[in-house]
């Protein structure tokens, strides 16, 4: 049986732990990243059934690693998340193909019955 992989890519290393280790009970592969750029460099070699990321991080926002992803994927389900949540971003995210926007602080139960809905 396939066991859906996910990547979790968040500057904050803690936000990466926490979400691992819920996601990983609830049956899932995990890969974690504080890099987006070392994301998009592995999902050329990985099978990814989703990707979960931050909004503001170093380098590269999760916007542009949307549209980095919708380059060679546009049906890859891509969630976004961020502390810093506008009516703006959110409508920005989901104009680039984003699946879903989540404001931090999120509800780890929420967000798994959001990642079964994909």
């Amino acid at each position: 049986m396939h066991k859906h992989c996910i990547y979790f890519i968040d500057d904050d290393a803690r936000a990466g732990e926490l979400f691992q280790r819920f996601a990983m009970e609830a049956g899932y592969r995990v890969n974690v990243f504080q890099s987006p750029q070392k994301a998009l460099d592995s999902l050329d070699n990985d099978i990814v059934d989703l990707v979960i990321t931050d909004l503001k991080m170093p380098g590269m926002s999760g916007t542009e690693l949307l549209e980095k992803i919708r380059q060679r994927d546009t049906v890859l389900p891509v969630i976004i998340i961020t502390g810093y949540s506008t009516v703006e971003h959110a409508i920005e995210a989901l104009r680039l193909g984003a699946t879903d926007f989540l404001k931090k602080p999120y509800d780890m139960e929420e967000l798994l019955l959001q990642i079964s809905r994909t």
